[in-house]
């Protein structure tokens, strides 16, 4: 089927399922239960820095890039203004790189990030 990919939600425990690289998302920036709108920056916040600390300290897997899961049908105002904030954040930080998916699935190694 041409499938190169899996992606899913929270830690991958292993980088490939059945020949598919898989490569996670992190952090959801929707609240499903409270309104379908955006969780607030605190939460967001702590959701991205959760899994970059369990990067550094083993419990997850160093290698896997944080994820940002996004749902641009819902998304309000905020949720954007969030989004455009943290892409011009990540931007000027010289450890932090943004991703094409389309090489994070490429076959082979990740690209370092």
């Amino acid at each position: 089927m041409g499938f190169t990919g899996l992606t899913r939600y929270l830690p991958r425990r292993t980088a490939q399922i059945h020949g598919l690289k898989q490569v996670n998302t992190h952090v959801d920036v929707i609240n499903w239960k409270g309104g379908r709108g955006f969780v607030g920056e605190s939460e967001a916040l702590t959701l991205f820095m959760g899994h970059l600390a369990a990067r550094r300290a083993g419990k997850a897997d160093a290698d896997e890039p944080t994820g940002l899961l996004t749902h641009h049908l819902v998304h309000d105002p905020a949720t954007w203004r969030f989004l455009e904030k943290l892409r011009d954040f990540l931007k000027k930080q010289p450890a932090a790189r943004l991703l094409d998916p389309a090489a994070v699935f490429e076959t082979g190694t990740l690209p370092v990030h």
